[in-house]
């Protein structure tokens, strides 16, 4: 029975994740997970290497819900707003 002395190892679950579309423009983040289960969702932005793992850096919000611009692996991606939504991300320090 292994109850109490194990509380201070917090599970990785409990590291605190910002959709995509908060981050402040400038700022550095890697991606944590992608809250989505559709297929093809998933398959777009792993063609993107908008993956977990991947680090990312915020470039620009579009007003009025449009979508964000980050940079990866030295490219730009356009990402729409629902999809960056989907993109719950760590910062990086």
């Amino acid at each position: 029975n292994s109850s109490g002395g194990t509380t201070a190892m917090t599970p990785i679950a409990d590291v605190t994740t910002t959709p995509l579309p908060e981050i402040p423009i400038g700022e550095s983040v890697t991606i944590a997970r992608v809250d989505t289960g559709s297929a093809e969702r998933l398959r777009w932005l792993a063609d993107a290497g908008l993956v977990p793992g991947a680090c990312v850096t915020m470039l620009d919000h579009q007003p009025f819900n449009g979508p964000v611009t980050v940079s990866l692996n030295g490219g730009r991606r356009v990402i729409g707003r629902e999809l960056a939504v989907q993109l719950l991300c760590t910062r990086t320090d």
